[in-house]
């Protein structure tokens, strides 16, 4: 029987302080612990939007959101692993059925991952296409047992209507992929978000998507647009990377003593007092500040995505300001994220610099989910072209 919500939620709440000690470890090795990863299947956060027409629990995007922000507060190449395996688990409800039942195995889910950005290519060929490319950031590819690729159909092959200007993923057995050791990175280490080859991949029909498909499935679920579907749980990442960051902050300034000049900038020459750091008025306000802002970004994350779930269970169609105001909210959220850590970091000074720092881990960590194209800081520019210009667009 499929896990519930509540199940995986607590689940993932018990594991969240061993995955916390095992954050370097995971950096170390630059990839998930095969015990860990199996813990997290067992826990049933890999699978959690396979449909209930395959046995799968088919979890609401919220409560989806808060696993991954659990977490991502623990580690955050945790909490972005278990976000790729989590949003790739969605494509159940949207590859032919057969499929479905091949790849993502009702009781035994398999773990899945993938990149999609088009950067292969598609050959047409009987009932399928002939798939070669090579795709980087393919984050959990060690441990995952299929992976999906974004191919561009090539249009001399092409027979389908419209597939010689269409996109489609193709979803290939992990032991089909060529896996190319290169991640070595800023942040987000324990991911391996390894390059991935393929060189002249037969993939059925039954085993690909185009990007503009719709879900066969029947749940409310299925009628969110699947980028929106998806902004919660990348935005969580974020979310939980900065909790953890003012959490580790705050501990660290009730029990750091330093010594401070009382005037001049001579200050080798004044006297000299000591300070509990959460003493002094700047760490108190900066605190504060960046503890309100990362608080209201999840709110507006989470108050967005319950606007979105009460419209698909009333069975209305997710507005183009929702999808606009869920895309802000993710952005806000890892802009707030990254803000929270900045400060943190900080405020720890030099102690933060080292590798074994949890300061130091999520300052990375943070901005490197910023770099990602659904948080990148380009993305305001859109969004805020859209609320200015976009009279088309009906009221939230």
């Amino acid at each position: 029987m499929a896990p519930t919500a509540n199940d995986v939620l607590d689940s993932v709440r018990e594991m969240a302080s061993l995955v916390q000690e095992r954050a370097g470890e995971v950096e170390a090795a630059r990839r998930l612990p095969a015990d860990l990863v199996q813990d997290l299947r067992d826990a049933g956060v890999f699978g959690l939007w396979i449909p209930t027409e395959l046995g799968g629990p088919e979890v609401d995007p919220i409560t989806a959101t808060r696993v991954i922000e659990e977490l991502s507060c623990a580690d955050g190449s945790v909490g972005w692993c278990s976000m790729l395996a989590l949003c790739t688990s969605a494509f159940s409800a949207y590859v032919e059925r057969e499929a479905a039942a091949e790849i993502f195995r009702p009781g035994d889910p398999a773990i899945t991952g993938g990149v999609f950005a088009t950067r292969g290519t598609a050959i047409a060929e009987r009932d399928g296409y002939r798939v070669s490319g090579r795709w980087p950031f393919a984050s959990g590819c060690d441990h995952c047992d299929w992976l999906c690729v974004g191919c561009a159909i090539d249009r001399e092959s092409a027979r389908d209507p419209g597939d010689d200007a269409a996109a489609r993923l193709a979803f290939l057995p992990a032991s089909e992929i060529e896996i190319i050791d290169t991640w070595h990175a800023l942040g987000l280490r324990g991911t391996g978000s390894s390059d991935v080859m393929v060189e002249g991949a037969f993939v059925p029909s039954a085993r690909t998507i185009r990007f503009d498909q719709r879900s066969w499935a029947s749940g409310p679920l299925w009628r969110i647009p699947f980028p929106c579907l998806v902004a919660g749980p990348v935005a969580a990442v974020s979310l939980g990377i900065g909790r953890d960051a003012l959490d580790a902050v705050a501990r660290f300034v009730e029990a750091d003593t330093r010594e401070y000049a009382l005037g001049g900038w001579q200050w080798w020459v004044l006297e000299r007092t000591r300070r509990v750091l959460s003493d002094r008025d700047v760490v108190q306000s900066q605190m504060a500040q960046r503890e309100a802002a990362l608080r209201s970004a999840r709110a507006l994350v989470f108050e967005t995505l319950g606007h979105v779930w009460s419209d698909v269970n009333a069975g209305l169609e997710v507005t183009p300001k929702r999808q606009l105001l869920l895309r802000l909210a993710a952005l806000q959220a890892s802009r707030c994220a990254i803000e929270a850590v900045d400060t943190a970091f900080s405020i720890g000074g030099a102690s933060a610099i080292y590798d074994n720092s949890t300061l130091q881990r999520a300052f990375r960590d943070a901005h490197t989910v910023g770099q990602h194209i659904l948080v990148a800081s380009s993305g305001f520019e859109v969004v805020g072209r859209e609320l200015f210009h976009g009279a088309q667009i009906a009221p939230a």
